[in-house]
């Protein structure tokens, strides 16, 4: 059986986040793996730039809607035809419609993943393309899966859910990065940070985390907050701080690159997003559990697959009170923050590593390249 394979990986996000992570990790792995890899980001988007860097054969392609489409889907199905690709595996919304019918055309397997709980199936041409025109789907999470099968009307047997994992030396505990990012913050050695690192958004749910801390803050509890991301949501974020009278006691650090150090300098992450927003498996509490972090996390999605009870705590989304009580009883415990930290590392380790991932995709690719055409993988 052929076992390595040219392989185009697209995605139509402008700038990176968990998703485009996700993308460049698989990448990597794969093409560490034996497998020639190609990237098609969009036109001009940071994904694009850093495929390069990363010495990726790049396709930058002008994904776009209202006629733009048919474009888009020449100038993909010309590389795939001119590089012979053998598997195109698709990971955001407009890409994933491109790819289908480039690939369809050009006849290479079509796989796509699903990194958001919510239905796939918005218009008459995404169902036809779910139907026809996708060969497989790898959703991240169960919850997707479900969602697939019970509201997409997507057969089972198409469907194979493959966690995220991200490299395991990638982000780690860094004690110089820790002291540098509370110095420039002038937050004590001993105080708790706790921190959160999202776009934001609406479903990421800030606004709640904010109301949890201005119940501590009421309580006299000696911490502070770090947000670090950006997003459209960031001036009402900052004007509720103010609101609530906590603004000496949140941070907001805006897109920020040095990932590692923000981590680093917490001691408890937060995850508070809300119910039927599509927050599945965010790519930020691997990050954290990487780190070593104990996380309080909403109950949506698929988060309850990463964070547990020895690792961390689950709360009802949108419920402050309860956040609230959650935080109090770390903040209070430092050596159950410890201890949860310490779990936190041994479940990244033992389950959400790339290399665990990187497996079970290849595995798929396959499979599922096998039952459509057996010659390919001879």
């Amino acid at each position: 059986m052929k076992n390595k394979f040219k392989i185009l990986l697209t995605n139509d996000a402008e700038r990176i986040a968990g998703g485009e992570k996700y993308v460049l990790y698989l990448a990597n792995a794969l093409k560490n793996n034996g497998h020639q890899i190609y990237l098609a980001p969009l036109r001009n988007s940071e994904l694009a730039d850093k495929s390069k860097q990363m010495g990726f054969e790049t396709f930058e392609i002008p994904y776009g809607l209202h006629g733009k489409e048919f474009n888009a889907i020449r100038i993909l199905y010309q590389n795939i035809r001119t590089k012979k690709i053998d598997i195109i595996h698709s990971n955001s919304g407009l890409d994933r419609t491109i790819a289908a019918y480039a690939g369809r055309i050009t006849g290479a397997l079509n796989i796509t993943t699903i990194h958001s709980c919510l239905s796939i199936r918005n218009n008459f041409m995404h169902a036809f393309r779910n139907k026809f025109l996708l060969d497989h789907f790898t959703p991240v999470g169960n919850s997707i899966r479900k969602i697939l099968t019970d509201i997409d009307k997507i057969p089972s047997e198409k469907i194979t859910v493959v966690n995220i994992g991200i490299p395991r030396n990638e982000i780690s505990f860094n004690p110089e990065g820790r002291q540098k990012i509370r110095e420039q913050l002038k937050i004590p050695a001993e105080q708790i940070v706790l921190g959160t690192l999202s776009r934001l958004v609406e479903f990421k749910g800030h606004k709640f985390l904010l109301r949890a801390v201005k119940q501590l803050q009421n309580q006299g509890k000696n911490f502070v907050l770090i947000i670090a991301g950006d997003g459209p949501l960031k001036n009402d974020l900052m004007d509720e701080t103010k609101m609530l009278g906590i603004s000496d006691r949140v941070f907001f650090l805006g897109h920020r690159t040095d990932i590692t150090d923000i981590l680093s300098s917490m001691d408890i992450f937060v995850q508070p997003s809300k119910d039927f927003g599509g927050e599945t498996f965010p790519v930020a509490i691997l990050e954290a559990l990487s780190i070593g972090l104990p996380v309080v996390a909403s109950e949506v999605g698929d988060l309850s697959t990463l964070v547990n009870e020895t690792n961390g705590i689950l709360t009802n989304p949108e419920d402050v009170q309860e956040l609230s009580v959650a935080l109090n009883s770390l903040i209070s415990n430092k050596g159950r923050i410890v201890e949860l930290g310490k779990n936190s590392r041994k479940k990244f380790e033992s389950e959400f590593t790339v290399e665990i991932m990187t497996e079970r995709m290849e595995k798929v690719y396959k499979r599922v390249l096998n039952e459509k055409n057996p010659d390919r993988t001879k």
